[in-house]
């Protein structure tokens, strides 16, 4: 009971947040504002007026529907961090260089933020601050309020960044930048370099701020983690035993949102129209869309972003790509017109340039979830871990070797120049080639014998592509006594062999002769002409032949005419009007299987009826009625009338409790009964006392309530309940 007692005099929860001016950073904690909201916690969120209209209509929303969530402007001090005015975003910088700069802004924020908590009514209970605002943890210690920290990343960041803090002495032994090394105590195998880490790159004042940082971490209450444990369980559970247990999974924050609105406007305005987003993708089957989207301060070179592009055409998948609308981008964007990108991926891609509405997209049943388990007729857009872990360990290493194979297939003896290619002549054209051999010498047969001798001796060079491993052909060993069966018994076998070898050397030795001629080789380049040519040629011959296969396109609907559509309607309601007396057949079947057991009231009723033209209420089982019924009306309570003036009685005389309506009825009265003959007073009855009154002049203008005398004497009332600021006054001036 006493627990219960005091727990009732508890102050209300006032919780005070404090998001970094960044979109990834601010969207997650209004999330969280809106959840502690939804369970009666008083909730202040403390940004700059730039950021606090981004969200002008989010919070509209929450505050008509009754969440108890207020909004504080802090001026953003840009002219004493000499940043331009309207910067109060990381995503309106002009590049990413002057981050620093804005960090150092944000931290001017701790005097004018250290005064307005200061003078904020209820006390805060509470403060929850982003990562990136470590001046909130000297506000926090000198008002003596608990302060958590929120981390929009997960769990498996925060310890890796934890174990790296705590053994900083390993990067000095790593001499390369490139040697890969393992993250000591982690719960599985990951490797990074030493590049990779940016706590090993960090000098000056950036270094000076992630030491600031970590401290506010390492010395805050507790942590609170836009994640879950079934994510990351063994991540999760090893970051509650460096943080004392002080850590708390409350994500996705993201699944407050419930209304359509609420998903479309997080943020920014939208750079697509919502219905045109959702038209696209109901148009596409479920779980068939990619959503590629790297963040509103993506900062990837031209040349990566390219090729990210054309492993999205590539891919052959369906996507929508969301790019930054940046001024560096504009280069990217008339790459994407100008190659004919935008053209070749219309009907499957969808680009938006700015921002996007996210949670709308990713809520939709077409783009595809991630899923560690795939089917094995479709393939897995991303592999596993195991097979990642060695994924970049040896890049440097295949980009050597891809040079060296170049190099190899360029200077290979197959591409060099022949000693006696002095004599190549490229062919004429057809249009101009006539014979005009009738004035030249023939050659001598012994000539041109040994000429096509000395081209059928020149050895062949074989080209050996990159990557590929030059195979020698095995010669085919041809069966000898297979074949001494079809051999006549008077035939010797050597002697068919001898013949047919000697038919197959006629036969070539022919078709050398008519191919002697040609002493000048073919052009490479005519050759391919032809054989092009008559790969053409053979394909418009199948096509020719073949009937093309007539794909129906995706939602494309065959047209119905009139008739058709009639008779399909009238069976549609034949087959719904059978399956309705099924559906009701059966549930008759049930409900009179089904045992009902229905309560029985026995206790006592009233019941009514009408019988002869009477009405009559019944009392059964015990019912009585202890009284008879009243035909009579409650008469109103009389209103107090003021004794001296007539009027109604506004307050009550706390000496007398006799009723007046003005000043001076209450001087009258205080008059008659002045203490001047010893009591005299205390012994007069309220009858004298208005006979009194009347015979001093006093004449009522209404009638007066009637006083009975009693013997007894006036006695003080303990409580008072006609009372003025302006009785009291005067009955200090009496006394």
């Amino acid at each position: 009971m006493a627990s219960e007692t005091s727990h009732q005099f508890l102050p209300p929860l006032h919780f005070v947040l404090f998001p970094f001016m960044a979109q990834g950073h601010m969207i997650p904690m209004v999330d969280i504002a809106r959840l502690l909201a939804q369970r009666g916690v008083t909730i202040t969120i403390v940004t700059t007026p730039h950021n606090a209209g981004r969200f002008k209509n989010v919070f509209s929303r929450a505050i008509q529907s009754g969440l108890p969530i207020n909004l504080v402007q802090v001026k953003f001090p840009s002219q004493e961090s000499g940043s331009p005015e309207g910067q109060e975003n990381l995503d309106l910088l002009d590049s990413l260089g002057a981050s620093l700069t804005f960090f150092k802004a944000s931290s001017l924020l701790e005097e004018p933020v250290e005064k307005l908590l200061k003078e904020i009514q209820p006390r805060p209970s509470c403060i929850i601050a982003d990562m990136c605002l470590p001046y909130t943890n000297r506000i926090a210690k000198n008002l003596g309020i608990p302060k958590i920290i929120f981390h929009g990343m997960c769990c498996f960041n925060l310890l890796c960044t934890h174990i790296m803090h705590q053994n900083y002495e390993l990067l000095e032994t790593i001499e390369s930048e490139k040697e890969y090394f393992p993250i000591p105590n982690f719960p599985d195998r990951v490797e990074f370099t030493k590049s990779q880490l940016p706590m090993a790159l960090v000098a000056g004042d950036w270094k000076e701020f992630l030491d600031e940082m970590t401290e506010a971490d390492n010395t805050s209450y507790g942590v609170i983690v836009n994640t879950f444990e079934e994510l990351e369980p063994a991540y999760v559970r090893d970051y509650k035993k460096v943080k004392a247990g002080k850590v708390w999974s409350i994500g996705p924050v993201s699944l407050c949102n419930k209304l359509g609105e609420d998903k479309a406007e997080r943020g920014n305005k939208a750079a697509i129209d919502q219905d045109e987003c959702i038209k696209w993708l109901d148009s596409k089957e479920v779980g068939s869309v990619l959503y590629v989207c790297l963040g509103s301060i993506c900062n990837l070179p031209l040349s990566q972003l390219k090729e990210l592009g054309l492993g999205l055409e590539e891919s052959q998948r369906l996507f929508i790509w969301v790019i930054r609308g940046w001024e560096k981008y504009n280069e990217l964007f008339e790459w994407i017109s100008e190659s004919g990108f935008k053209e070749r991926i219309k009907e499957r891609g969808l680009l938006i340039r700015g921002w996007s509405p996210q949670m709308l997209i990713l809520s939709h049943p077409a783009v595809s979830k991630l899923s560690m388990e795939s089917d094995k007729e479709e393939p897995m857009v991303f592999l596993d871990r195991t097979t990642r872990a060695t994924r970049g360990k040896r890049m440097t290493k295949l980009l050597d070797d891809e040079v060296e194979e170049d190099e190899q297939f360029w200077n290979q003896e197959a591409l060099k120049e022949e000693e006696h290619d002095d004599e190549y002549e490229a062919e004429r054209e057809v249009a101009d080639e006539f014979d005009s051999d009738f004035n030249d010498d023939e050659p001598e047969p012994d000539v041109v014998a040994q000429n096509e001798k000395e081209e059928r001796d020149l050895p062949k060079k074989r080209l050996i592509y990159p990557g590929k491993i030059a195979s020698k052909k095995k010669k085919k060993k041809t069966k000898v006594v297979s074949k001494l069966e079809d051999i006549p018994v008077d035939e010797k076998p050597g002697e068919e062999l001898g013949n047919k070898e000697q038919d197959e050397k006629e036969e070539n030795e022919a078709q050398e002769d008519m191919e002697g001629e040609k002493v000048i080789r073919k052009s490479t380049r005519t050759s391919v002409v032809v054989r092009q040519a008559e790969r053409d040629a053979l394909r418009a011959a199948i096509q020719a032949t073949t009937k093309p296969i007539q794909r129906k396109k995706v939602g494309e609907e065959k047209r119905m005419t009139q008739e058709e559509m009639l008779l399909e309607a009238a069976q549609t309601e034949i087959m719904n009007l059978r399956n309705l007396e099924r559906v009701l057949a059966r549930e008759e079947e049930v409900k009179k299987k089904a045992i009902v057991h229905k309560a029985v009231y026995k206790g006592p009723q009233i019941r009514y009826h009408s019988k002869d033209g009477c009405n009559y209420l019944e009392f059964c089982n015990g019912a009585s009625f202890n009284s008879e019924l009243s035909t009579k009306s409650v008469p109103y309570p009389e209103k107090a009338v003021c004794v001296i003036t007539g009027l109604p009685a506004k307050y009550r005389d706390p000496k007398t409790g006799l009723p007046y309506a003005t000043r001076d009825a209450f001087k009258a009265i205080r008059e008659r009964f002045m203490d001047e003959h010893d009591g005299l007073r205390k012994k007069m009855e309220m009858g004298d006392l208005f006979d009194a009154l009347v015979a001093k002049g006093f004449a009522t203008k209404q009638k007066r309530t009637k006083i009975p005398k009693r013997n007894k004497s006036f006695s003080q009332r303990s409580s008072v309940h006609f009372l003025s600021s302006e009785s009291e006054e005067e009955s200090e001036d009496s006394d």
